[in-house]
């Protein structure tokens, strides 16, 4: 399969999926987003489980890709950005966080670094 035909068959079954989702009921008696427990019975399909991880695959490599863009942007070193994407990787948010602290500092230190010092003189 090339990498042409694997973006055609995942583009197409998304477009099914969000097709379902909308026209659809949801098929898994007793699931839904009214409760914990009822979210959790969703994921007692092993389709829906599947669904729920790539869902999570995708979206936290979407958001390593914009953390590493920007953080290539602004000078931010690979080696900083590396805990970071790997923290996206696995806990997604909180990954997001951290880059907003990062990214928070490093402005800082930009604003107040070795410029002022220079001023300074």
């Amino acid at each position: 399969m090339t990498v042409e035909q694997a973006f055609e068959l995942c583009n197409l079954a998304a477009l099914i999926s969000w097709l379902a989702l909308i026209f659809a009921p949801i098929r898994v008696q007793g699931g839904g987003f009214a409760s914990l427990s009822a979210f959790q019975t969703l994921f007692s399909d092993r389709h829906v489980a599947l669904a729920g991880f790539v869902h999570y695959l995708a979206f936290d490599l979407f958001v390593g890709l914009w953390i590493a863009e920007r953080a290539d942007a602004m000078g931010i070193s690979r080696f900083v950005q590396a805990p970071i994407l790997v923290v996206t990787f696995l806990l997604g948010p909180l990954g997001f966080f951290l880059f907003q602290v990062v990214r928070g500092l490093s402005s800082v230190v930009r604003t107040t670094g070795p410029q002022s010092s220079e001023t300074a003189r």
